[in-house]
């Protein structure tokens, strides 16, 4: 059974804290507080808005696909690229895998720059490196590298960086100008590769009727493409993170109100992958934020609070699960808390974000997506029901951890433990398992499981070999309470077993709840002798009590006399009684096994 647990999200890579965006808009988020407004930039751009922070934070860098600036505001210098900050996801800044210092800012062309010949500003890049500059980054080689896109070099509106499927690389994706042909070209820890993936498929991003505008956002899987052609429609694909391959696009008309499709502009997905958002909003048509379930036959609703519509633009999911949202020219930011949930649940709150200076214009700033996420589910895998004694299997399954700890919660702890664990419980009860999940960057996540131990039943036959005399059959004892099933190695179902015969007897028992136990038993049955007459004379014959058949320093003998009373007892019984001290009669004798309980009972005369 699998049981999944939502726990509050926790921020995880600490490189996605600052945004930077619009006419010198900022804000930055705190862990364990709310995001706060930054003063100080000296950005103006109306969309392609990047920005990047170190691990503990601190910004780095921030750009409009035009320029890049340091920490300090100030302009890098021989940092233009090509770009433009009228482009809809414009630039995107993506730390090189295997770098800590180098970082690749990616920039493209806006609608209305595209021109035919050598000048085509298309697709460009160039590579930061923090080393530089006393820590404050310069350009490693020339800026605004143009990158081919063939046929034409045109490039639209988007850039987005989606994590390969060997958990480290990307794919840095675009689309082509006047062409359906998606590209994607990968970045590893020797750079960007020239041979890009090329996929044509879903519609035509042209500059007539401005389709070639408009949000791409991918999945934090990885394995789904959503995508805004602006004034036009909106498309689902999917994408393959193995080979950078695009497919199976479809377009969204019959899922969304026939308005927002036409006005068609930002697209962002939840963190769990099941909910697509939208936005909508040209000149008067004003449309606001809606949310697809993308589990739930694509139903459609609009989750912002506003009837008459609004003017929110770009979306963007920020590494603390939260869907940040632009309102057009406003000072603030709204914010979808909770947007894996449906509809109204989704937490949608209004000007959550307040800026000191600066404002939004259309875009929000753009990050690669989705390896930032913290692990916003903790699954606990395992029975909810075990019994005592009984392994009790629990396995944590969430991205990016790196220590993991479990409390059992019947005192017993796993302080340093791995994804996967084994408990057994002693006693029956209710109990609250709790697993804890710190990744690398110091993030925490807990979840609990509740965990029913019943009680096991309780089944002992006696050691595991075991003798009998033929005379006397052995008796098998599972007796167990009325509500408690037997069964025997022959089938039979009753509380014992007469043994005959030597042989391997087992049994097991089952209580209503389903928790079991059983034991095993070899049996060896041979001929028993026990005398009825000893005479202790002297003379070697017949002198002491010997049994034949029993096996000696087993059994413990007590011997009485007539009047009831115990004239011997000897444990681990080795055929040495020669009723010492004693008068010639008849006397009773127990015989008892430790081992197995049995109990054989007679009489023996003495003569002398």
């Amino acid at each position: 059974m699998l049981c999944t647990f939502l726990v509050q999200p926790a921020l995880a890579q600490r490189e996605f804290y600052h945004w930077y965006f619009g006419n010198r808009g900022a804000f930055r988020l705190q862990p364990g507080g709310p995001p706060a407004g930054v003063s100080g930039s000296v950005m103006n751009t109306q969309e392609g808005c990047a920005s990047v922070a170190d691990k503990h934070g601190n910004l780095l860098l921030y750009t409009n696909g035009e320029a890049i600036w340091d920490r300090t505001n100030t302009l890098i210098p021989l940092s233009g690229l090509g770009g433009s900050g009228s482009a809809t996801q414009g630039s995107l800044i993506v730390r090189q895998p295997g770098s800590q210092t180098r970082y690749y800012v990616f920039a493209v062309e806006a609608v209305e720059q595209w021109t035919s010949g050598p000048n085509v500003a298309g697709f460009r890049y160039g590579v930061v490196d923090m080393s530089l500059r006393n820590g404050l980054g310069g350009m490693a080689g020339p800026s605004g590298v143009r990158v081919p896109l063939p046929p034409n070099n045109h490039a639209a509106e988007q850039v987005l960086a989606v994590r390969q499927a060997n958990g480290v690389d990307y794919w840095i994706v675009v689309h082509g100008g006047n062409t359906n042909a998606y590209f994607a070209f990968p970045l590893t820890a020797a750079g960007l590769g020239t041979v890009p993936v090329v996929s044509q498929v879903g519609a035509v991003r042209q500059e007539g009727g401005f389709t070639a505008s408009g949000c791409a956002k991918a999945s934090p899987d990885g394995t789904q493409l959503a995508a805004a052609f602006y004034r036009s429609h909106f498309e689902l694909l999917d994408f393959d993170p193995a080979t950078g391959q695009v497919s199976n696009a479809r377009r969204l008309d019959a899922y969304v109100p026939p308005s927002l499709g036409q006005t068609a502009y930002g697209v962002e997905f939840s963190p769990d992958g099941t909910k697509l958002y939208l936005t909508g909003g040209y000149q008067s048509l004003l449309q606001g934020v809606y949310q697809l379930d993308l589990t739930n036959n694509f139903a459609c609703v609009k989750v912002d609070p506003y009837t008459t519509g609004a003017p929110y633009t770009g979306l963007q999911l920020g590494p603390d699960g939260r869907i940040y949202t632009a309102v057009c020219t406003g000072p603030g930011i709204d914010v979808i808390t909770e947007p894996d949930r449906p509809g109204a649940a989704c937490g949608f709150r209004t000007r959550a974000v307040v800026l000191p200076t600066g404002y939004v214009v259309f875009g929000i700033t753009n990050f690669p997506t989705p390896d930032f996420l913290a692990p916003r589910h903790v699954a606990l895998q395992g029975a909810t029901r075990v019994c005592t004694g009984e392994p009790a299997a629990f396995g944590c399954v969430a991205s990016g951890a790196a220590v993991v700890s479990w409390d059992f919660g019947d005192g017993a702890v796993e302080p340093a433990g791995t994804t996967r664990t084994v408990h057994l419980y002693t006693r029956p009860g209710r109990y609250l398992v709790g697993v804890t999940v710190a990744d690398t960057a110091g993030a925490v996540l807990r979840a609990y499981h509740p965990v029913w131990v019943r009680a096991a039943p309780v089944v002992d036959l006696g050691p595991g070999e075991q003798e009998a005399c033929a005379e006397r059959p052995l008796v098998l004892d599972a007796r167990q309470p009325d509500s408690v099933a037997v069964r025997w190695s022959d089938g039979s179902m009753t509380p014992t077993l007469t043994v005959t015969t030597s042989g391997t007897y087992w049994v097991e028992v089952r209580t209503p709840g389903g928790c079991r136990a059983a034991d095993t038993v070899r049996v060896t049955v041979r001929p028993c002798i026990v005398p009825n007459i000893i005479t202790p004379d002297g003379d070697g014959l017949n002198d002491t009590f010997v049994l034949r058949g029993l096996e000696p320093g087993i059994w413990t003998l007590r011997v009485f006399n007539r009047w009831g009373r115990l004239v011997n007892q000897t444990t681990q019984y080795r055929n040495e009684w020669q009723a010492h001290g004693q008068p010639a009669g008849v006397y009773y004798y127990e015989l008892l096994s430790p081992r197995t309980g049995q109990r054989l009972k007679g009489t023996v005369e003495v003569v002398r």
